[in-house]
């Protein structure tokens, strides 16, 4: 009775070894690609970033239009100064799409984006590929 009772047993873990090993190939060969002759260059294409991270300092010297950033007069009597940092996102023209506060015066936010909001850079490309950018920015306000 036991070697029965264990044979029977045996015999199910097999089975659902079977079973779990079957759905795991179904579900790898789902997630492969449906189009087994697609080239190799839209396989790459879509293994691309479409976006990449670039440092400031490395951007700044793609900057092609430079629009000063106005000082506030109300800013300037208060004696207000300092860095406002802003993370920037440039489409694949090089202009900005999209400009979020990080940190700096409040009282000098406004006018630095309005600034930033009309830079333009040369396009970056990847392999031939135009591609969007993203990046810090720090617009410095002193009043030396």
């Amino acid at each position: 009775m036991r070697s029965r009772t264990a044979a029977l047993a045996f015999l199910l873990a097999l089975s659902f070894a079977a079973t779990v090993r079957s759905q795991d190939r179904s579900t790898t060969a789902e997630s492969k690609p449906q189009d087994q002759n697609a080239a190799p260059d839209s396989q790459a294409s879509a293994a691309r970033p479409k976006r990449l991270r670039v440092g400031g300092n490395v951007m700044s010297k793609k900057k092609v239009h430079n629009v000063a950033p106005e000082y506030p007069f109300s800013a300037k009597a208060r004696g207000i100064q300092g860095t406002v940092l802003l993370h920037m996102v440039l489409d694949v023209d090089g202009k900005v799409e999209e400009l979020q506060y990080i940190s700096g015066p409040k009282e000098l936010m406004k006018p630095a984006m309005d600034a930033v909001r009309q830079w333009r850079y040369s396009p970056t490309t990847l392999n031939g590929q135009p591609v969007e950018i993203e990046t810090q920015v720090a617009v410095t306000y002193s009043l030396n």
